[in-house]
């Protein structure tokens, strides 16, 4: 076999083909483990002896009986191991992902803190900076952990940027206490004494800058000849009754005292989970900016650049929030131009602000970026090196069009936090997101037994550096599973997070989507050839055909296409053309129809009754307004009134398994093609039997 294809040791298979290396695998796990009980005190007498096994026999008989019925209840479940599932984002989950969360299972760990997990504890510890440094971020500097989602991730991301906006006010104020100079750097790069620094400009300080802050006061106050223990002493009492301790006061309190309005600015596309944290976190929906997305579903940066330029004095940019794969559409944030919008409104208007990228459906796709030096270079090099050594196995591009991926992933350093998923595209067991904070010091003001005080135990570490004695005092959860870290450091270890490890993966199904796309959406006279082959072309008993078309709605980003299913009819001449005497409801519920034919539904008809699944998603006016997806609704007919009444049905396909290609190659079955000529063959079915 070809070695383009070595990644698919790690699956278990459609048909289960490599079921005799998981079986010995997970039994070796289960005997070690069984091992380490029986040799932990080997001399203690057995607990549950020979008799007594003997009468649990009808208890275990019922334990069977429950076992055997729940497996079969499973079996209605969607198979999301099959290459005919291209609808949610779900898939296979690699052989190590598996066998390390079994193994960290049967340990029950909780990974709270070293203490009650002494093993899966320091796993999750060096696995965050495997994933760290595929980000793009110092391993050494940087702060990542597992969380249970990419929403507990986002919220997280947010409070910490919430709290390091603050630090700077209580450092000021203890200055003027002091009557201490204190130098700090502004956003335009300027110098000043901190207590010099009026709130608007406090409050925009580089978020760099404002997190090392604190630990730079300590060690100003230490050249002066005070003793570490005696600033901590101080300064800890001092913030703790401090005006401006946001954990004390409260938002409300700390904002009047500034008079700031807070806002967050985000694109439409932006998970829910984003709106659910400035909720959570105190800002009220009336601080959103929503930023209206361009025709691929990134964020407009133009428009962007408006409101942040336009900003009244009084706001409070409390985050920037970009997209790395948006839920609904895969679609990728310019995050480059962002980051370029930052470093010019630091020069013009001395504000900075805190960068979120939310990539925990696009994050893995950073593996592609990992595996060859990219140290040195302005961008251009960097995106041509990039293109180079991705494309260079298969000579496939994996991005038509524009050079946004290349950049956008290529700025992810610069931003402050990024929220990703390994039970996504990282193809593990729930639950396990990530988040990752590319300044470590924020352990230092985020403690939740003394937040913006320093820890004392700890001392002071050497600068830049620190130390986390437990997960618990620095994160929002509490008890979280020592498996989650156990199934991501094997995968991660035995998988690199570069392109010829994870990425590897990650690049077949980039591939397969966009030949997806190329057989969906570029091949318009192949009307006739998807008809002939598919099982419902013909009604019964008429020889009436009925073709559709499928609109793309975008130009997939990551491994998302969505689409929707379109009447045409042929004209003198042969060529077909859409048929525009359909409504926008007629069109939807046409859609309606065909997703309910390719999934499971509310009412189960049975797996061997679909033979692909797809997902759907609907587009409304609350989200995006017409003027953003013009492009695609007029062609249609459909007006501006239509649209805001009925909104948009669409289809989405998620194209996550990796063995497309593969299939192709060693069983000659064509899965994606075969997946097209079985839209065209439900849709025209729909069609013909739609009453108008």
């Amino acid at each position: 076999m070809n070695d383009d294809y070595n990644y698919a040791a790690w699956f278990l298979g459609p048909k289960a083909e490599h079921s005799d290396t998981w079986e010995k695998m997970l039994v070796y796990t289960f005997r070690d483990y069984v091992h380490w009980r029986r040799n932990y005190f080997p001399e203690d007498n057995v607990v549950i002896n020979s008799q007594l096994r003997r009468q649990h026999e009808l208890r275990l008989d019922s334990l069977r009986d429950e076992l055997t019925r729940i497996l079969a209840l499973f079996k209605a479940q969607n198979p999301i191991y099959s290459p005919r599932y291209i609808a949610h984002m779900v898939s296979e989950q690699t052989m190590p992902s598996v066998v390390g969360y079994f193994a960290g299972m049967l340990y029950n760990a909780n990974n709270i803190s070293g203490e009650s997990s002494p093993i899966g504890f320091p796993l999750e510890i060096e696995v965050g900076k495997i994933v760290a440094d595929m980000l793009g971020f110092d391993p050494s500097q940087s702060w990542t952990h597992i969380s249970s989602g990419g929403t507990i991730a986002n919220i997280e991301a947010l409070w910490i940027a919430r709290t390091v906006k603050f630090v700077p006010f209580s450092v000021r104020e203890y200055c003027r206490q002091q009557d201490m100079a204190y130098d700090i750097t502004l956003p335009d790069g300027s110098v000043c004494d901190i207590r010099k620094v009026d709130d608007c400009t406090l409050l925009h300080i580089a978020p760099a800058e404002a997190v090392r802050m604190t630990r730079r006061l300590f060690y100003t106050q230490i050249e002066a000849g005070r003793t570490a223990e005696k600033i901590m002493d101080d300064y800890s009492d001092f913030v703790k009754k401090s005006d401006y301790n946001i954990s004390e006061r409260g938002l409300a309190h700390v904002l009047a005292k500034v008079g700031a309005t807070p806002r967050v600015y985000l694109s439409p596309s932006a998970h829910y989970s984003l709106k659910k944290a400035v909720n959570v976190l105190g800002y009220g929906s009336d601080s959103l900016q929503i930023v209206d997305v361009d025709e691929n579903f990134r964020m407009n940066t133009t428009l962007l650049r408006e409101k942040l330029m336009g900003a009244p004095d009084d706001t409070y940019i409390a985050a920037v929030l970009g997209i790395a794969g948006t839920t609904e559409e895969g679609a990728v944030d310019p995050i480059h131009k962002i980051t370029a919008l930052r470093n010019e409104l630091s020069a013009t208007h001395n504000r900075s602000f805190w960068l979120h990228i939310d990539s925990a459906w696009g994050g893995y796709v950073r593996s592609l970026f990992k595996g060859y030096d990219l140290s040195s270079g302005n961008m251009d090099d960097k995106v041509e090196r990039c293109r180079v050594n991705i494309n260079t196995q298969t000579g496939e591009c994996i991005w038509s069009g524009d050079d946004n991926n290349y950049r956008a992933y290529l700025s992810f350093p610069e931003a402050d936090s990024v929220t990703i998923d390994p039970h996504k595209l990282g193809y593990i067991p729930y639950p396990a997101g990530m988040v990752s904070i590319r300044h470590g010091l924020v352990t230092e003001l985020i403690r939740q037994d003394a937040a913006y005080v320093f820890d004392k135990q700890s001392g002071l570490l050497p600068d830049f550096g620190f130390k986390i004695g437990d997960i618990g005092s620095y994160i929002l959860e509490g008890s979280k599973p020592g498996a989650a870290a156990a199934s991501c450091y094997l995968a991660h270890k035995t998988i690199p997070l570069d392109i010829e490890g994870h990425g590897a993966i990650i690049k077949s199904t980039l591939i397969s989507t966009q030949r997806l796309q190329r057989l969906m959406f570029e091949h318009l006279n192949r009307f006739d050839e998807y008809d002939r082959l598919a099982s419902h072309n013909h009604a019964a008993g008429s020889d009436e055909r009925r073709l559709v078309t499928f609109r793309p709605i975008h130009r997939p980003d990551t491994n998302l296409i969505c689409y929707m299913m379109v009447p045409v009819k042929s004209e003198k001449g042969g060529e077909y053309i859409i048929d525009k005497s359909y409504s926008l409801a007629e069109i939807n519920e046409l859609n309606t129809r065909l997703y309910a034919a390719m999934s499971v539904g509310e009412e189960y008809k049975g797996l061997q009754n679909i033979d692909f699944f797809v997902s759907r998603t609907r587009l409304t006016d609350g989200l995006y307004n017409y003027d953003s997806i013009a492009r695609i609704l007029e062609p249609l007919g459909i007006t501006r009134k239509a649209y805001v009444k009925e909104g948009l049905f669409v289809l989405r396909s998620t194209v996550m398994n990796p063995l497309y290609q593969l299939a192709v190659r060693e069983a000659e079955k064509d899965y994606l093609y075969d997946f097209v000529v079985a839209l065209h063959g439900h849709a025209s079915r729909i069609l013909h039997e739609f009453e108008r």
